[in-house]
């Protein structure tokens, strides 16, 4: 887990997940992870081997140059301490460096396993060549058969088919399931809208939201918008508005999913014209109503189960009202709930389980 910061975002819930489809599959599961994650209760079989890095943090050539080297003598360290010839490396959510140092460690200290690789990302140009070398290296270096290329996204594995030359598996995203665990009691008659991350980059929808916000500040005051406390001072003081921690533990975030009636996400659709949202398939099986932008992956998840009214044009006038009264529709809360009963069966941690076992033993 190389890209592991903090609880927020989808590298922690779902490497948890990973944790419990491996346990389901008899599998013993060592996470490794970078050594200042400071995320309280973490699993103790998680080792704290890796560089440091938040994503988010811009790097100079310099630190980015260090952090590759500093991944590579921990990497070759822990495969020289494997023993099981059936071993899997299973990495997920990565950059080019990262997998860099993974090529370098095994090449210092080969061992005997299957790396599979989860791409999240569409890649086009020099860095679409890159990972094909690499591909290419650890198939002569671990052999053909034990390098897997993995996905979440049925675009992306499309896409990436054609760029890799090479199958693309498209697993479930699992962790949708956490948020049902526990229903918390609604104890107040307010609507809840939710922002959910705190993320100040436009790929997100600030934009988007900033236009609700504004329209959301005369309305009834029984209508709430929740936001992460790091955009007060950006949206402002508002009774229409309830600003919760930016970061969240996994009860807390449960707490606000199943408070919330609509989950908003206006991400951007180039940047997700491919990527997946691991919310919006949260949102979706705690029984809210996600309302996205057209072009996006998750508008290509919505028009598979025929639910185009929750695309909406966000530049509208009338967008609250408009969102109210799409959530009123009957028709649509039957299609919304077809499409969770299609999503609990397949994002399980049964489904997930099931396929990790499946690609082990085609080997």
């Amino acid at each position: 887990m190389p890209m592991l910061y903090e609880e927020l975002g989808h590298a922690y819930s779902y490497n948890l997940c990973v944790s419990e489809a491996a346990a389901k599959n008899g599998w013993e599961f060592i996470g490794l992870i970078p050594k200042g994650v400071m995320i309280p209760g973490l699993p103790k079989h998680w080792k704290k081997i890796l560089a440091n890095n938040n994503w988010e943090e811009k790097k100079s050539f310099f630190q980015r140059m260090q952090k590759f080297i500093s991944n590579i003598f921990p990497l070759q360290k822990f495969f020289k301490e494997i023993k099981r010839e059936e071993s899997i490396f299973f990495l997920e959510h990565f950059t080019l460096l990262q997998v860099a140092a993974l090529a370098v460690a095994l090449l210092l200290r080969p061992a005997k396993i299957q790396l599979w690789l989860l791409h999240r990302y569409h890649c086009r140009g020099l860095k679409s060549k890159l990972y094909c070398f690499f591909h290419g290296f650890f198939a002569f270096l671990l052999g053909k058969d034990n390098v897997k290329l993995l996905t979440d996204s049925e675009l992306l594995a499309k896409d990436q088919q054609v760029v890799f030359r090479k199958n693309v598996i498209v697993l479930p995203i699992p962790h949708g399931h956490l948020v049902t665990r526990e229903k918390a009691k609604k104890n107040t008659d307010t609507f809840f809208f939710w922002w959910p991350g705190g993320s100040t980059r436009a790929a997100k929808g600030l934009h988007e939201i900033q236009t609700f916000a504004q329209q959301l500040k005369q309305k009834k005051h029984n209508v709430q918008l929740i936001l992460a406390d790091n955009l007060k001072e950006l949206f402002g003081i508002s009774s229409n508005y309830l600003y919760i921690p930016r970061v969240l533990q996994r009860e807390e975030y449960e707490k606000w999913m199943n408070a919330a009636e609509i989950v908003l996400l206006p991400y951007d659709p180039v940047v997700y014209q491919f990527g997946t949202s691991g919310i919006l398939v949260e949102a979706v099986i705690a029984g809210k109503m996600p309302f996205v932008r057209d072009g996006s992956w998750l508008a290509y998840e919505l028009k598979r189960f025929g639910l185009d009214e929750l695309i909406i044009d966000w530049t509208r006038e009338d967008l609250l009202e408009h969102i109210l009264a799409v959530h009123c529709n009957a028709t649509v809360q039957k299609k919304l709930a077809e499409m969770r009963t299609s999503y609990a069966s397949f994002h399980s941690l049964e489904t997930y389980a099931a396929m990790l076992q499946n690609i082990k033993n085609r080997g």
